[in-house]
């Protein structure tokens, strides 16, 4: 089975090195050719240095629009370019048994390419894009634009896959029913590592962009003048505020900037706490990743973050009334529990997330649309 996929709009292979991902996106592709000889070609928003990213897998290959064509940075030059090389390619396209998009953004060209080669065409949501741009208030032409684009993809894709169970539900407020949806959640590979009691017990770990969605403002706030040690990991536009935060409450943070998914699963191991105080969520590696390694995981009472844990068990709610030093102060008081709570953690994530489970799945929906 040949499939077409066609990464996030301006993405490429480069952009997963740059980003420090690149090993762990491969991964699931790696899976399904070598467990179930599914034949892969990347349709990307790159140049040339794609073609030295690439795995070594003959049965993986890429097409990087922008190989033989200038890169401009105008939005709407590289969307006529991309739509211009599918034109031009059409031929070549045709071949493949499915076409895949890669999230919202940028799948008028997976829809577009449904249309000229009449083959079955499958989007995976990493989140709701629309839903997001709701929640970050974007700019009244972006939301429709977004609520636009997820109708046209849920009335021309034959197969619709969300990560969470709370983006499937929000799903049912569009005007348009998909022809098929599931849940296909993100996937992580378990660390059999158990080694608990050794990991730091005054220091927490935090990952994700420096923006407002992540609310990093609260997660210092509320350790104001505590004797806990934060490390975040990540970039963006929030850092010089969340410094001169941290100062003011004399809260000890460091800013780690960006790691790569090796160094990050690393350091997941030195850390007995993950906190995560999202305002909006879609279905977070980050939060599975944290499990994996065995963190104990403390969590923004969200909606997409309830189907991660079992309040308690394997994992800690924090309330927006409550804090999350007085919540981390009050459960580490029982090194037992802890533990035990970073057993179930690990089994949960095992149960719903481990990524042979999503292989299986993943083959399973590739046949079900190479039957149409």
């Amino acid at each position: 089975m040949k499939v077409l996929y066609i990464f996030t709009f301006d993405y490429s292979l480069e952009t997963w090195y740059v980003t420090g991902t690149l090993e762990k996106e491969l991964k699931i592709f790696e899976e399904l050719v070598d467990k179930k000889n599914i034949h892969f070609t990347f349709l990307t928003y790159g140049g040339e240095a794609d073609f030295t990213l690439k795995p070594g897998s003959k049965n993986i290959n890429v097409i990087p629009i922008f190989e033989n064509m200038k890169k401009r940075r105008n939005k709407f030059i590289k969307v006529f370019k991309s739509i211009y090389f599918v034109l031009k390619n059409k031929d070549e396209i045709k071949q493949y048994d499915l076409i895949q998009h890669n999230q919202l953004n940028g799948s008028w060209l997976g829809i577009f390419i449904k249309l000229i080669t009449k083959k079955p065409y499958i989007l995976r949501t990493g989140y709701d894009t629309y839903k997001f741009a709701v929640e970050e208030n974007k700019s009244f032409i972006k939301k429709m634009f977004f609520l636009l684009l997820t109708n046209l993809n849920l009335f021309f894709a034959d197969f619709y896959s969300v990560t969470s169970n709370a983006d499937f539900n929000y799903s049912k407020n569009y005007r348009v029913r998909p022809k098929k949806i599931v849940v296909r959640p993100n996937w992580i590979v378990v660390d059999n590592n158990n080694d608990f009691e050794s990991r730091d017990s005054k220091k927490i770990l935090a990952v994700g962009r420096l923006e407002k969605q992540k609310n990093f403002e609260r997660l210092i706030n509320d350790f104001k003048n505590s004797d806990f040690e934060i490390d975040i990991v990540g970039v963006g536009s929030r850092l010089n505020n969340l410094i001169e935060l941290s100062k003011l409450n004399s809260v000890n943070v460091n800013f780690l900037g960006q790691l790569n998914n090796n160094e990050l699963n690393k350091k997941y191991k030195e850390y007995r706490y993950f906190v995560s105080t999202s305002h909006f969520e879609g279905n977070p590696k980050t939060v599975l990743e944290a499990m994996s390694n065995g963190c104990v995981v403390l969590l923004s009472k969200i909606e997409n973050h309830k189907e991660l844990i079992n309040d308690n068990e394997s994992g800690f709610f924090v309330k927006d009334n409550e804090s999350y030093c007085k919540k981390l102060s009050y459960i580490s008081q029982d090194l037992k529990d802890l533990k035990n709570v970073s057993k179930a953690a690990k089994d949960f994530v095992f149960e719903r997330n481990d990524i042979n489970k999503l292989v299986e799945n993943i083959y399973q929906d590739y046949e079900f649309l190479s039957l149409k």
